[in-house]
């Protein structure tokens, strides 16, 4: 009987969660400006990106991680993405401006986590990082702001000097076992 019960507690709980890939690009303006330790990777519009659509899910764990660029230099392409619980109080960042944590930003801090690029394999112009996190997933919930469920936002930071591509492009994915409503 006991194992019985454990099935069915097992079914459901297997029942009610998905896994979903939510992806977000950015891409640097036209300039070959090296990174330097600490630099923000930022598009043109110099905010953070969105990586998990307000009002979806309350909850979920991060399982993996991805990020690539498109380029093939992989020397000190070290890098920090940094997990926020919402837009407010982040400002704009321009890309390369040295990143500057703040009391309110501290705040946002759902996580982060660490990739180091390596070659794709056939010296192609892109490299890539993945960060299997499913030993030890990353929970986060959404924030209730005025009645309204916020999103998860990131922020990429270079944690090495790095010499990026002109317009260079930098793709996040992130794998979630989302927990429904």
């Amino acid at each position: 009987m006991k194992k019985l019960i454990l099935f069915m507690v097992l079914a459901v709980f297997c029942a009610n969660a998905q896994i979903a890939r939510f992806a977000a690009e950015i891409t640097r303006p036209a300039n070959a400006t090296a990174y330097a330790a600490g630099d923000v990777v930022s598009g043109a519009d110099s905010l953070v990106r969105l990586l998990v659509p307000a009002g979806r899910y309350l909850s979920g764990r991060i399982i993996s991680a991805r990020l690539s660029a498109d380029t093939a230099n992989t020397t000190n392409a070290t890098f920090r993405l940094i997990l926020l619980s919402d837009s407010i109080g982040t400002g704009k960042v321009a890309d390369n401006a040295a990143f500057v944590n703040s009391m309110t930003l501290d705040s946002l801090v759902v996580g982060t986590i660490d990739f180091t690029l390596a070659s794709t394999g056939n010296g192609s112009n892109s490299t890539i990082a993945y960060q299997n996190i499913v030993d030890h997933p990353m929970p986060f919930s959404s924030n209730s702001r005025l009645g309204v469920w916020q999103a998860l936002w990131g922020r990429l930071v270079a944690t090495g000097a790095y010499q990026p591509k002109v317009s260079g492009r930098f793709r996040i994915v992130l794998e979630i076992e989302e927990a429904r409503r």
